[in-house]
C-alpha cells in the first residue's frame, strides 16, 4: 500500500499503532509533483490517489446552438484572473452527448498542458473556443 519500509519496521518492532504516519506519495520521473486528491481511512477502500497536474481537464458549458461548430481537436484558449495577460493553449478533448434541459448547454471537456502547475483544481477560468466559421447543419 505504499508504506515506507521504515514505518513497517517500526510497527513490527514496537507493535504500537501510530495516530499519524508519513507516507511517501508515488510519482513519475517525468512529473515529480502531484496533489493529494482524496484520503479515505476505511480498510476496504483506497487510501489515497495522486492527481498529476501537468495536464488538466477543463469542463466548459456550451450552448446547444453552438455545438454543431465544435469538433474534437479544436483549439481553445484559457485565461484566469490569477495570471493577467497569460494565455494557456489547449484543445477540445470530448463533447458530452447530453444537453442540460434547463440551461440548454452541453458539457465539453478541454485538455490543457499545465507548465509550472499554475492551474489548480477548483479555479474559475475563462475559455475561448476557436472553431470554424460558416454554416453548420442541424
Amino acid at each position: 500500500m505504499g508504506m515506507p519500509p521504515s514505518e513497517i519496521a517500526r510497527l513490527e518492532s514496537t507493535g504500537q499503532v501510530q495516530q499519524e504516519l508519513q507516507v511517501d506519495l508515488p510519482s513519475r520521473a517525468t512529473s515529480p509533483s502531484g496533489t493529494l486528491a482524496d484520503l479515505t481511512v476505511q480498510p476496504e477502500t483506497r487510501l489515497y490517489s495522486v492527481a498529476d497536474l501537468s495536464t488538466v481537464w477543463i469542463f466548459a458549458e456550451v450552448f446547444q446552438n453552438d455545438l454543431g461548430r465544435i469538433k474534437v481537436g479544436d483549439r481553445a484558449t484559457l485565461t484566469v484572473d490569477t495570471y493577467p495577460g497569460r494565455n494557456f493553449e489547449g484543445r477540445v478533448n470530448f463533447i458530452y452527448p447530453q444537453v442540460d434541459m434547463t440551461t440548454r448547454t452541453a458539457r465539453v471537456r478541454l485538455i490543457f498542458p499545465n507548465p509550472g502547475l499554475k492551474l489548480t483544481p477548483g479555479m474559475f477560468v475563462n475559455v475561448v473556443l476557436q472553431v470554424r466559421a460558416g454554416k453548420h447543419s442541424s
